[in-house]
């Protein structure tokens, strides 16, 4: 369901509709269709999928970084005797 917001020409304020809905039915209506990717479509959807991609991306990185660093740094220490 959805509603439409009415912007009169001659006021500065916005009318919104009264759907009879309780409120959290009515932040329901709006608020699912924005959790699932179905409100803005399809650019929508793809920038949703980049952004879930952010975390992957970013774990990746910063090990492969680590990793190298790591292993650089143990390239310069000198061996340690053992006890």
């Amino acid at each position: 369901m959805r509603e439409l917001v009415q912007l009169p020409m001659k006021t500065t304020s916005i009318f919104w509709p009264n759907s009879g809905l309780p409120a959290g039915s009515a932040m329901f209506e709006w608020l699912y269709p924005l959790h699932t990717g179905t409100l803005l479509g399809p650019a929508y959807r793809a920038i949703l999928v980049l952004a879930g991609l952010v975390p992957m991306l970013s774990l990746a990185t910063g090990f492969i970084l680590w990793r190298t660093r790591a292993r650089a740094r143990q390239k310069m220490s000198p061996a340690r005797p053992a006890r």
